[in-house]
């Protein structure tokens, strides 16, 4: 597998579609479940260039490729003067609608709840695709989870512990 497939990315998006409300999950324990637990980091990417809706329908995603993000290398480093694009970035998708849309509005989709994934000391996301910090403690506090003033939340307290199968 490489770093960031298709089969991946979908494990994560329903790991992520799973946890209940009022539950959270880490990036490293969605990795983990997925099947990658070196994967934080991939992870945060998926959710934060992933789909914003649990699409009902594949024809719903067509129109929404995002461009790859350009990077450059740190100065001193080699091919610092270029711009790469990462191969990870190249099939996750994005949807422009607001957080506060209850469904999709082409298939009726509900909201992946991308708010219910946080760091492993509980900590919020700074590049929350709604709002960064403010708008991921908006969103988890509209399901009662209490985020403190430095936005951070229990996660000992919080968090979901999937039934496994075997």
């Amino acid at each position: 597998m490489s770093r960031v497939d298709d089969e991946f990315k979908n494990r994560v998006y329903e790991l992520v579609g799973s946890i209940p409300e009022g539950r959270l999950a880490t990036y490293g324990q969605i990795a983990a479940l997925a099947g990658a637990p070196w994967a934080a980091w991939e992870v945060g990417q998926i959710a934060h260039f992933g789909p914003r809706y649990v699409h009902t329908t594949s024809d719903c995603l067509q129109d929404e490729l995002v461009t790859p993000p350009k990077f450059s290398a740190p100065r001193g480093v080699a091919g610092s003067s270029t711009h790469s694009s990462y191969p990870m970035y190249d099939s996750l998708r994005a949807s422009p609608a607001p957080s506060d849309a209850l469904e999709c509005e082409r298939c009726g989709g509900s909201p992946m709840p991308w708010q219910r994934v946080v760091n492993k000391q509980g900590g919020l996301a700074r590049g929350y695709s709604f709002g960064g910090l403010d708008g991921h403690k908006r969103d988890l506090e509209k399901e009662g989870v209490k985020v403190s003033d430095d936005y951070v939340v229990d996660i000992k307290a919080l968090l979901w512990q999937p039934e496994i199968s075997r």
